[in-house]
């Protein structure tokens, strides 16, 4: 019995131990989102710029892509970003865009000199194994270039608009997981995709679209969401399905190549492709309909 006893308390200070991490980790990343969105539009690149490295990364590891082709795939996605903001800030001209298209093109060129794709009897496929390095630029630095593009607001800087959908997006999460937990557990609860991730709910789901039009209406009523209160209800609600979208997204990437999680940067919560799946199909979504509707 008091080996139980015992046995029970080291479980319940693990896991006691374990949120003190998750929550110190993601507080940190909070609060560097915060600051890099409010101070600076360089701070704000520097950080895009990052993560998207990280994101890179992990994604390389996750799918053994080969060590030319991953370099090819840094230095194109970090060309594009840097040209773009520059041509978006009018610090160099459209023309100078085209340096960028060079690693791009030599990322796709340089599958001819892999040995393994070049096997052409049916005996073998080497893009079933690899060969995905370019669709990172689509799934992970197009959404960068999308979030470049917010920092435009009437022609000068300001971080507040995308601080406001990494919020809406938190908000998202934190009331998919807090309802989801009390609603979505139960045996009649049912499930969204049970096939990619059994967990998530549609009481979760709800509960996060729910938080995230409550967040939006705040950000308006605060000032920090500059455009109307039926624009910020809208855009929140885009972030909440497409972050759920992105999480799915990026749980059927994982469960294909048999990856628990992206990697371990942030303790607790996984990789950077963990903490950012939701934002990449959520944030180019929001602020395409942003720059339609003259939002940003």
């Amino acid at each position: 019995m008091l080996k139980r006893r015992n046995n029970s308390a080291e479980a319940g200070n693990g896991r006691l131990r374990e949120l003190l991490v998750r929550t110190a980790s993601g507080t940190a990343f909070v609060a560097g989102v915060v600051a890099c969105t409010l101070i600076s539009r360089w701070l704000t690149l520097a950080m895009i710029a990052i993560f998207m490295f990280l994101m890179n990364s992990e994604f390389i590891k996750i799918t053994h892509t080969r060590k030319a082709q991953g370099i090819l795939l840094h230095i194109s996605s970090v060309l594009l970003l840097i040209t773009h903001f520059l041509v978006q800030w009018n610090e160099i001209g459209m023309e100078w865009f085209f340096i960028s298209a060079i690693p791009v093109c030599a990322l796709l060129v340089s599958h001819l000199f892999v040995k393994d794709y070049n096997v052409h009897d049916g005996s073998h496929n080497g893009y079933a194994d690899s060969g995905l390095e370019s669709m990172a630029l689509l799934y992970i630095t197009v959404p960068a270039l999308f979030c470049i593009n917010s920092q435009i607001v009437e022609g000068t800087f300001s971080g507040k608009f995308l601080l406001s959908l990494f919020i809406m997006l938190w908000c998202c999460d934190v009331g998919a997981y807090c309802i989801g937990t009390m609603f979505g557990q139960k045996a009649t609860s049912k499930k969204l995709f049970p096939s990619i991730s059994p967990k998530k709910s549609w009481a979760g789901f709800w509960g996060g679209v729910a938080c995230s039009i409550v967040s939006g209406a705040l950000l308006w009523y605060t000032g920090l969401f500059h455009a109307s209160l039926a624009a910020a209800i809208v855009i929140s609600v885009i972030v909440a399905v497409g972050g759920v979208a992105g999480d799915l997204v990026e749980s059927q990437f994982k469960r294909n190549f048999g990856v628990k999680d992206s990697g371990n940067i942030m303790p607790g919560h996984g990789g950077m492709l963990d903490r950012l799946d939701g934002a990449l199909i959520a944030f180019p979504l929001a602020i395409s309909t942003a720059m339609v509707y003259g939002i940003i």
